[in-house]
């Protein structure tokens, strides 16, 4: 995990949709495995895989990819102090954006 936010420092800063998604794919399924729930890790693998499709209509007008590395690399952080509740509140915070930034690209109102 450590690897990966160090590796996309530079990838955050391009703001290339298409390597933000790789990024944020390869950490959210970093984070599902740290759990060690097989069913949990299935589970978000597939609806990932569901949003992935939702982001890839619209790839290039999103513009929330960079913002949500950033939060993951938070996500981290708070786990590695032993901080649930700010992991959750993060994580919270990341599932609420990708849903107004799809209601936004669909001209509907959150």
């Amino acid at each position: 995990m450590e690897k990966l936010l160090a590796n996309s420092a530079s990838i955050i800063d391009e703001s290339d949709n298409h390597q933000l998604i790789g990024v944020d794919r390869q950490m959210q399924r970093l984070l599902a495995e740290a759990t060690h729930n097989e069913f949990l890790i299935e589970e978000l693998d597939r609806l990932y895989g569901h949003a992935l499709r939702l982001w890839y209509v619209n790839l290039h007008r999103v513009r929330i990819l960079r913002q949500e590395i950033c939060d993951e690399r938070e996500i981290v952080a708070a786990i590695k102090a032993r901080d649930g509740a700010r992991a959750r509140q993060i994580m919270h915070g990341i599932v609420e954006g990708f849903h107004r930034e799809l209601m936004n690209l669909h001209g509907k109102r959150s």
